[in-house]
């Protein structure tokens, strides 16, 4: 139906006096099973953590701020899960663990919540209002807890219901109210409640208050074997705080420490001590105390900043008792610290880009997305993929104009900024909003012709013309702020009329052609944002419970379309499709689609964390969703299903995707980020790689691209493998120096152990990596082996990791070890060999233009491989002492010539050198059960449907990897401009994913770095205008210079990589019409390839 012949209706139905109803179909509703396998990234807060908490047994770390309750499997340092627990939005969050019964019972400001520590499994929950703390009473098989008045109560269990009853209270003393501060249950069963003026004995039997002692604020807390604590924070802070222990029979001090000029302890926590080493840590602000629990004297004092990373002051400390590490809690971070040696481990949590603002492109599959620092990122998808670029640049408000320019507003000026899609980041141009907004932009919307748009402020409103930036229209609003809501303005399609909401509870009419007002109409309950026109003569808001659709010229109600099954105030966020034929709607607990024009609900999806914003992407198909969990989501409304999910990452274009099947694509260094949960356990995603990765996911899923189910269930998944490596000579050859790293040795060889262990499925592989690369392998089996590895080491540090694999092809988390070799400056050790004296290139180079059967000849491998050569020799004189090449063309191109020189040079490599393989030729998948990557050679007469020649003729990947793993050089490239056979158009599509997995796997299993000409279903493309395949043109480009973005003068092979992935594509449609991407994959150490010529 048309929008005018909708209008129609309308109005018909309007002076008929009908208001119908519109249907809920329960087919419209899709709901996740929360506990069901998902994937997951380390979130980390998004607000200062205001509570914590380890475990009983130590495995699990629970984390809170004012909103969410995050939990960290200890042994990996990955986020669990976002509890949604009882807190009522409160500041103020106390736990208790009961370890008989595996709870953890959260209380918070409206309510407490029992989960089940484990298993993280929901027990039960109930209401209860500003409670302080809580104890477990064993005795009586109760929860007793305090609130901010002075009220004691206790949570009992009833006919299975958990229900909390105030039974006494504190007395007025002086006629002064207790405010409690902390709770604790004496061994008698009475409680000690600690107050902001002293401390008071109450009987939980007879629920009267037994004694009050005044002083300063005390919060308690039980050390090692129950030992009594208490901290004294005087209201007057010129007067220090102090740590007392005491006796717990009436509450006397045994000992004090006073606390520096300045300090102020917050409380104590029965994790804050070390019982092996009988040591407290209290943070102390800026430092952290080491305190002797026998004597209560500071040991020492360590300043945090030497601690943590960008951070100087802390909150809490918390020792795991397994190990001797401490975590640190520190503004929104959890810092892993080791106080015994002052140093920092880790940072839990990927620093992950925490989305919150979205804008989307009305050119194609594009949007922006900004963070709560207004940070912003562009995301393009592509048929290779997704490119993200990262902007410097602050947004509070997102718009695309109908030209696909973005406008954003910032918090430096009033002005609206634009940049040009060709252009971006950099901005192009910036308008004037006027005289009366005077504030930062919080919203920005635009005609349906991009002519006007729409900007809007705390405290007023302007309309701009795009034409020639002048403002057309502005007003004052209501001074209430209106935050970064979406559609809280609308204009008409003709541009005549302009419908506002306003913050006195308005909804504002405003006619652009002569600036006056219309009409001014009582906004409905819950109507604040969602306004969109369906045509010039009716527009809609969304309300609580209902679509309104509205006279224009009037603001009168003409039709109701209830749309909600939810109970919420208002709709948080809203979207409406660029063909303005579908709305989306976030309220709060389900993603929810309808029919714009006739309030027919399309879709609904619960959503577990919430969303900050959603957005149509590309057309009125799919939606994208930000998500408090920091994780984006595209949503395929026409299938009503979930296709994917988007992990971005802080200060970098790196990024990581994953199908509801767990099939995943990612940038190399985001590969290890996301995992899968699955109830309490943690799967990384990484130790499924090749069962899950799968090369150009998205452009699939987009094209629903038939796929084949991955076999992986993770209910029947063993857990993953455990590895532990060992530098082996410990005692021996070691140089002891105070200022020398450990594991510090003087000579070139030694041995490492690694120990690998299988609690279900026996082991089949151990490998060990180093500095990145696959040095070495052994077979594997049974549940438990050992195996020494010996291994030449380079000069400076050696970092080994090493990886089990079990039957079931699950890897294990790395072990790592650091060795460092320095040589002895005089003499020679007998035996050992004298460290390298300068860096060798180790080139190989093979270019097959004539195969034996003429049909798959080709036009410029030759001419590419010579080129590459001559580029490469030129131009690293000034970084290797040597070059040693081997130059293979056509019908000399045959296995055994390849191997042969592969082994040639790798006889003189040594750890410290550099080696580049360069193919240029056909490549090519087997297509039986099996299938593998070969390069083909120049007597392969056959690409497809002849395997067993190919096996017998081709380079198989298997043999690849066993090439690289023996070339002793650390720093590895293998670059693949290999063509697939014209004649084979139709097995392309099926094989070309394919082959792009192979090459990965072939990359992270050797560490190396591998770049290849063609993408899925492309052809590596060879043009005459450019006398080179279009891959190697833009590859000697950037070895030319091009591609040096750090202007040292040096080409890495990470900048090569960089200028690849943004010149093939643009070479190639210049040329060509069409876009060829490359792949690229890397693993291993980042290193110059050639220096510019000058």
């Amino acid at each position: 139906m048309s929008p005018r012949s909708f209008v129609s209706v309308i109005l018909l139905i309007a002076f008929a006096g009908i208001i119908p109803t519109f249907g809920q179909d329960s087919k419209m509703v899709t709901v996740v099973d929360r506990n069901a396998p998902h994937p997951a990234v380390s979130n980390g807060h998004r607000e200062n953590i205001v509570a914590s908490f380890l475990s009983p047994d130590g495995s699990k770390l629970f984390t809170s701020d004012s909103k969410q309750l995050r939990v960290w499997d200890v042994a990996s340092r990955r986020e669990l899960s976002l509890l949604h627990v009882r807190t009522g939005g409160s500041s103020d969050w106390f736990a208790t663990f009961v370890p008989e019964k595996k709870w953890l019972f959260t209380i918070g400001e409206r309510g407490f919540t029992i989960i089940n520590y484990e298993t993280l499994a929901h027990v039960t929950g109930g209401s209860i209002y500003d409670a302080v703390d809580v104890v477990w009473d064993a005795r009586h098989n109760r929860f007793l807890y305090v609130d901010n008045r002075g009220s004691v109560g206790e949570i009992v269990e009833r006919d299975g219901t958990w229900t909390a009853t105030l039974q006494g209270s504190l007395s007025y003393l002086n006629g002064y109210s207790a405010k409690p501060a902390s709770l604790i249950l004496l061994a008698d069963g009475r409680l000690l409640i600690g107050l902001d003026k002293g401390h008071a004995i109450f009987d939980p039997v007879a629920w009267k208050e037994v004694s009050r002692v005044e002083g300063a604020r005390r919060y308690f807390e039980r050390g090692p074997a129950g030992t009594l604590f208490a901290v004294s924070a005087p209201d007057n802070k010129t007067k220090p705080a102090t740590v007392e222990k005491l006796s717990e029979t009436d509450i006397s001090t045994l000992a004090t420490l006073t606390l520096p000029s300045g300090s102020y302890v917050f409380s104590l926590r029965p994790d804050a001590f070390d019982a092996e080493t009988n040591t407290l840590a209290l943070t102390l602000g800026s430092s952290i105390a080491l305190v002797d629990l026998e004597t209560l004297k500071i040991r020492e004092q360590i300043p945090v900043a030497s601690l943590t990373p960008g951070n100087s002051s802390a909150y809490r400390i918390i020792h795991h008792p397994a190990s001797k590490e401490w975590f640190l809690i520190a503004g929104q971070n959890v810092h892993l610290v080791d106080l015994q040696s002052k140093r920092h481990i880790a940072t839990l949590g990927d620093n992950v880009f925490q989305p919150r603002l979205l804008a989307s492109s009305p050119k194609g599959f594009e949007f922006v997305v900004s963070d709560r620092q207004e940070n912003l990122k562009r995301v393009r998808f592509t048929s290779a993929g997704v490119q993200i670029t990262d902007a410097k640049l602050s947004a509070t408000a997102l718009l695309y104009t109908a030209e696909g320019d973005l406008a954003f507003g910032n918090s430096a000026s009033s002005e609206i900024s634009f940049i040009e899609p060709a252009r971006f980041p950099k901005p192009e141009y910036k308008l004037s909003t006027g005289k009366k907004l005077w504030s930062t932009p919080g919203h920005i919307s635009a005609s349906s012709d991009g002519s006007l748009i729409v900007v809007r402020a705390i405290n007023s409103l302007a309309v701009i013309s795009t034409l020639d930036g002048q403002v057309v229209f502005e007003t004052e609003v209501p001074n209430q702020y209106i935050g970064n809501e979406k559609g809280t303005a609308a204009i008409s399609p003709d541009n005549r009329v302009l419908v506002v909401y306003s913050p006195d509870g308005n909804i504002l009419g405003f006619d652009l052609k002569t600036k006056k007002g219309l009409w001014t109409k009582a906004a409905p309950y819950g109507v604040r944002n969602g306004f969109f026109f369906l045509s010039a003569e009716v527009f809609a808001c969304v309300a609580r419970q209902a679509i309104e659709y509205r006279s224009t010229d009037t603001g009168d109600t003409m039709l109701e379309a209830p749309i909600y099954s939810h109970t919420l105030d208002r709709p948080l966020s809203c979207a409406i499709s660029p063909d303005r034929k579908r709305l989306a709607i976030y309220d709060g607990a389900y993603v929810q689609v309808f029919d714009a024009e006739l309030g027919e609900k399309l879709m609904e999806q619960y959503s577990f964390a919430q969303v900050t914003d959603l957005e149509f992407l590309g057309d009125s198909r799919y939606i994208v969703t930000a998500g408090e969990d920091n994780l984006l989501r595209i949503v395929d409304v026409d299938q009503r299903r979930e296709l994917c999910s988007l992990a971005l990452f802080a200060h970098s274009n790196d990024w990581v995707a994953s199908a509801p099947d767990f099939r995943f694509d990612a940038t190399d260094k985001a590969i290890d980020r996301m995992y899968v949960v699955s109830g309490a356990t943690i799967t990384p995603l990484e130790s499924l790689f090749d069962k899950l990765y799968t090369p150009k996911l998205l452009a699939g899923l987009f094209t629903n691209a038939p796929v084949e189910t991955p076999k992986v269930n993770f209910s029947e998944l063993s857990p993953p493998p455990s590895v532990r490596l060992e530098f082996t000579e410990q005692a021996r050859n070691l140089v002891v120096e105070d200022d020398l790293p450990p594991n510090t040795v003087d000579r070139d060889a030694i041995q490492v152990r690694a120990t690998a262990t299988a609690s279900q499925a026996v082991l089949r592989e151990l490998r060990l990596f180093q500095n990145g690369k696959l040095v070495a392998t052994t077979a594997a089996q049974g549940t438990s082996q050992k195996h020494p590895f010996e291994v030449k080491l380079v000069p400076g540090e050696n970092i080994f990791r090493a990886i089990a694999v079990n039957a079931q092809g699950t890897e294990s988390r790395p072990a790592e070890v650091i060795v460092t070799y320095r040589p002895k400056t005089a003499g020679v050790v007998a035996g050992t060999a004298q460290p390298p004296t300068g860096l060798q290139l180790h080139l190989l180079i093979v270019g097959v233009n004539t195969y034996k059967n003429p049909k798959y000849n080709l036009n410029y491998a030759v001419a590419d491989a010579t080129a590459v050569k001559d580029k490469i020799e030129a131009q690293t004189k000034t970084i290797f002492t040597g070059v040693n090449v081997k130059f293979i063309l056509n019908d000399q191109a045959q296995k055994s010539a390849i191997t042969d020189a592969f082994k040639e040079l790798t006889a003189k490599a040594g750890p410290r050198d550099v080696f580049v393989f360069y193919y240029a030729g056909h490549g090519v998948m087997t297509s039986d059960a099996k299938p593998e990557f070969y390069l083909v050679p120049h007597d392969v007469t056959q690409l497809y449907g002849a395997d067993d020649a190919l096996r017998q003729k081709g380079i198989s990947s298997a043999e690849l990897l066993e090439l690289s793993k023996l070339m002793p050089a650390q720093k590895q490239l293998f670059i693949l401009d290999a063509c697939q056979s014209a004649g084979a158009l139709t097995t392309i599509a099926m094989r070309g994913a394919a082959e792009e997995k192979a090459i990965a796997q072939l990359a992270r299993s050797s560490g190396t770095h591998w770049l290849t000409a063609s993408g899925s279903e492309q052809f590596a493309t060879e043009f005459a205008q450019l006398g080179h395949g279009a891959f190697t043109y833009a590859l000697l480009e950037g070895l030319a210079g091009r591609a040096d973005t750090a202007g040292d003068g040096r080409i890495t092979v990470n900048e090569l990589k960089a200028f690849l992935e943004s010149e093939v594509p643009e070479i190639t449609q210049k040329h060509k019409g069409t876009p060829q991407f490359p792949s690229s994959y890397g693993f291993g150490q980042d290193f110059p390839i050639t220096v510019i010529a000058k």
